[in-house]
Parts: C-alpha cells; structure tokens; sequence
C-alpha cells in the first residue's frame, strides 16, 4: 500500500517437475522427515517454461479484480539467469489476461558464466 493505494499481487509457484520437485522443496523446507533429496528427469529447461506457461494460463482463467499484478516464483537451481532470459521469448501467454502485469521472479545461483542473484523480468 502506498498512501491510499493498493497493489493487488497474485503469486504462482513453478518448478521444474510439479511433483518430485515442487515435494522436495516443500518438504525440505519443512524438514519433514521423507523429504526427498533427489529428483531426476530430462529436458529441465523445456519443462520448466511449459510449466511457467500452463501456471499463467491456469491463472489467467480466474478474475482478481481491478489493477491485480501476477507474479510467477521459482527456484531456478538448475537454470542460469542468463539461460532463463534466452527463454523467456518461449514462455505463452493466453491473448487476454485479467492481469495489468505479469512477472516471472527467481533467485538464479552464481556460475562462472552467469551473474546469479535475483532477476525478476516482466512478461506481459
């Protein structure tokens, strides 16, 4: 809120694989004690802006009212952001959108090839 106006911010997580990696971190997190501490699979990249994409488009269908900005998380362990920016050119959005501004935010780790740090990029 700023004096008297409000920002509206609707967040969405994404992960490289909803369900084994989205349970490690949430789990982990939770320090529960089957937290896995491991997850395979192939093409992250690929997966994860599909899965950016079908997270803006779920979220789209939905009205939060006036002036609401929507935010897209995630923990880009595997994704540089220098590789994330290349991407985002391949990230969908639906033709019509209730929000006034879509965001994709991430905490990228430092490489020898990447700034790491956190980026937060506007798609929309």
């Amino acid at each position: 809120m700023d004096g008297n106006q409000i920002l509206n911010i609707e967040i969405a997580d994404a992960y490289y694989y909803k369900e084994d990696d989205a349970a490690m971190q949430w789990k982990t997190a939770r320090k529960e004690e089957d937290a896995p501490d491991r997850w395979s699979g192939g093409d992250f990249d690929r997966t994860l802006v599909s899965n950016i994409s079908a997270g803006i488009a779920k979220k789209c269908r939905k009205d939060y009212g006036k002036d609401c900005v929507l935010v897209v998380a995630f923990r880009p362990g595997l994704t540089s952001a220098d590789e994330m920016e290349q991407m985002l050119s391949d990230t969908k959005m639906p033709e019509k959108t209730p929000f006034t501004g879509i965001y994709l935010t991430g905490d990228f780790p430092w490489i020898d090839s990447s700034r790491g740090g956190f980026r937060c990029w506007p798609l929309r």
